[in-house]
């Protein structure tokens, strides 16, 4: 009977893991399907970022390019569901440093990124490829 109680937990804890994970990541990759990588993006894995409350903790890829900030979710954020995604420059508005509101969001994240949202006219980044050298 004891190993029942244990499988139902799990089970639980999964379900809930899973409807978390895919809350938090699936708000903002709804809003912004993954879109092709321009030549010459400079690319981080095991990056951490947060959407509002959820922290994903060495857990995302990011590619920046000079039209998008492109997230992919590591190996085990798929298993729950997680995908690609894509954030146009021109859809964040920079917080502060390493702070950016994209589709209702506010995004937490490493700021060799982030903050190429301010950098040129209209939040491009234009400057992405001139940041790669720096950080």
């Amino acid at each position: 009977m004891i190993g029942v109680y244990i499988g139902l937990a799990a089970a639980i804890n999964l379900v809930v893991v899973w409807a978390i994970v895919r809350g938090g990541w699936g708000t903002l990759a709804d809003k912004f399907p993954p879109r092709e990588i321009l030549p010459g993006a400079v690319r981080r894995e095991f990056q951490s970022f947060s959407f509002d409350m959820f922290n994903f903790g060495l857990c995302v890829h990011a590619e920046a390019d000079e039209s998008h900030l492109h997230l992919s979710p590591a190996k085990l954020m798929r298993v729950f569901g997680c995908g690609r995604m894509s954030i146009p420059w021109s859809a964040m508005t920079p917080v502060k440093p390493g702070r950016v509101r994209a589709g209702g969001v506010l995004i937490r994240g490493p700021r060799w990124c982030l903050d190429l949202a301010s950098v040129g006219d209209g939040g491009g980044a234009g400057g992405a490829g001139g940041q790669s050298s720096s950080s």
